[in-house]
């Protein structure tokens, strides 16, 4: 399993590196837009864990290209905003599921059985 997530926050990308490391996954962090981009056209990661706001600007875009371009078999949303509207505008751009801010380990698991990777 191959897992991209991008964050900008370093204690949540620990947090989640050292889980992946755990259940033997390949891990890679993006801390920006541009290099999930590129990442993702080149790799093609099985997961992509992409939280909706890094540095301030909306994935949105990249959540769609990644949908449309299917670069990676599953899109999760994780996200400060999870009131319904927003986790429905999440999966209308092609996410498989939304995580709500803040999550747990647990939170992950859950998700992760869910798509059945």
């Amino acid at each position: 399993m191959h897992v991209l997530y991008l964050e900008d926050s370093e204690p949540d990308v620990k947090l989640i590196r050292q889980y992946m490391s755990s259940v033997n996954y390949q891990f890679t962090a993006a801390d920006t837009l541009d290099e999930a981009k590129h990442y993702l056209q080149q790799q093609r990661p099985d997961l992509f864990l992409v939280d909706i706001m890094i540095h301030g600007e909306s994935a949105d875009e990249l959540i769609t290209l990644a949908a449309k371009q299917k670069l990676s078999k599953y899109i999760v949303a994780i996200t400060a905003k999870a009131l319904p509207t927003e986790r429905k505008h999440y999966l209308d751009l092609g996410c498989n599921h939304v995580i709500a801010k803040p999550f747990t380990i647990d939170d992950l698991e859950n998700t992760l059985s869910l798509i059945r990777l």
